[in-house]
């Protein structure tokens, strides 16, 4: 039923949901510890679903920016690196400026994201650098073969240069 391009997607994606919904789960188990009017089982379940529900989508969004980021070979870090900067401090300046009670939210949020931006990056230059590793060695594979197929039709064993788009002088 899937493909080995869709089981590929789905590993690299499940990590950073599961990491969003282990980390909502504690994220709610601490904040649920404060002392406060309702019993610990009852705000747990209160705070048990938002907390997920932040989790998961800031961990995506913080990985696949981290893992593109990682993965491009164009200098991406000068532009997404900045633009993560300024959406923290966009946020805190909107949430510290505002409200006092989303404080602690919004710090649980910036350090989810950050921690799984790095996490992407590392992420996507192991890939990058694999694939690159990859590369080399198939197209050293390639040229084994076209090689080995020129030698056995008696020919030189090095395509001529109007083949490989060189001068053909």
């Amino acid at each position: 039923m899937f493909g080995e391009i869709d089981r590929l997607i789905i590993g690299l994606i499940a990590k950073p949901l599961l990491v969003g919904a282990v980390a909502g789960l504690i994220f709610a188990v601490i904040y649920s510890l404060q002392a406060g009017d309702a019993t610990y089982p009852e705000k747990l379940r209160r705070n048990l679903l938002p907390a997920i529900g932040y989790s998961i989508p800031t961990t995506l969004v913080a990985f696949i920016a981290g893992y593109l980021t990682g993965i491009s070979r164009a200098p991406a870090v000068g532009n997404v690196v900045p633009a993560v900067l300024a959406m923290i401090g966009g946020l805190n300046i909107y949430f510290f400026g505002i409200e006092t009670k989303n404080r602690v939210l919004v710090g649980y949020s910036v350090f989810i994201f950050s921690l799984l931006f790095f996490y992407g990056v590392w992420g996507g230059v192991l890939d990058r650098e694999i694939g690159r590793v990859g590369r080399f060695i198939n197209l050293s594979e390639q040229e084994r073969t076209i090689r080995t197929y020129r030698e056995n039709r008696d020919l030189p064993p090095d395509p001529p240069a109007w083949i490989l788009g060189g001068d053909t002088k």
